[in-house]
């Protein structure tokens, strides 16, 4: 499944889905760039006119020993 990129009330609960990039670990959704306020569903509570979302990643490096 896929995250919306346009939200609106006609859609109720949206569920935030994890997305996947490369070498890296997703760890989750947060409401602002210092990832201290977590999100996980768009409703109509929390979800402003525009607002954006900030996806928080651990990058993985791959180490190989000879």
């Amino acid at each position: 499944a896929q995250n919306v990129i346009d939200y609106n009330a006609d859609l109720g609960t949206v569920t935030l889905q994890d997305p996947s990039f490369g070498n890296h670990i997703f760890q989750g959704w947060y409401l602002d760039a210092d990832f201290k306020t977590p999100i996980t569903e768009l409703n109509t509570n929390n979800v402003s006119e525009k607002m954006t979302i900030y996806s928080k990643w651990l990058y993985v490096s791959n180490v190989i020993f000879n």
